[in-house]
């Protein structure tokens, strides 16, 4: 039996073939697969605020780790290659302003998605909800770069947020 034991991260849209993200136990600290397509230190097992991105921690095996390696190039890969080819919206309300909005939606892709709390992009239906009139925001055209800008300010407010409920 290998050093480490692997759990799948599924939240609402995922599945446990193809999570939110992977965890490894068993070493120094956990560790998640990340973005940077590397093994790196997490607190993602141990968080239960909203936030967290995840609903279910399941049990896999390594090999299931290792595809999921293989998934997360392929999502990296592919979110280099095709970000510049979809719609972005800022989504403000009162508070808001299109340089500081409340989030923002892309769309041109399988299905909408926001920059969301787990600071990736993830499925929403948020645009159907303006459109259809249950949610009282705007969606401002934005460009792409402005798109992408927005995954920076989200950081900045989840790393508050999180050093906020450290101190209290």
């Amino acid at each position: 039996m290998g050093q480490y034991a692997y759990f799948a991260l599924v939240g609402q849209w995922d599945t446990v073939e193809n999570p939110f993200t992977v965890v490894r136990t068993g070493g120094e600290h956990d560790e998640v697969f990340s973005t940077n397509l590397r093994w790196e230190r997490t607190g993602l097992l141990h968080r239960d605020d909203p936030m967290r991105g995840y609903d279910d921690v399941v049990p896999i095996k390594e090999k299931d780790a290792r595809r999921f390696e293989e998934t997360q190039a392929k999502r990296v890969q592919d979110e280099d290659r095709d970000w510049r080819n979809r719609s972005y919206f800022a989504i403000v309300g009162r508070s808001n302003t299109v340089d500081d909005p409340h989030t923002v939606v892309r769309q041109g892709g399988e299905y909408d998605e926001h920059f969301g709390g787990r600071l990736t992009w993830v499925r929403t239906d948020l645009i159907h909800r303006i459109d259809s009139g249950r949610e009282y925001y705007d969606a401002v055209p934005i460009s792409a770069e402005d798109g992408k800008r927005f995954e920076e300010t989200r950081a900045r407010r989840v790393e508050r947020a999180l050093r906020g409920q450290a101190e209290s």
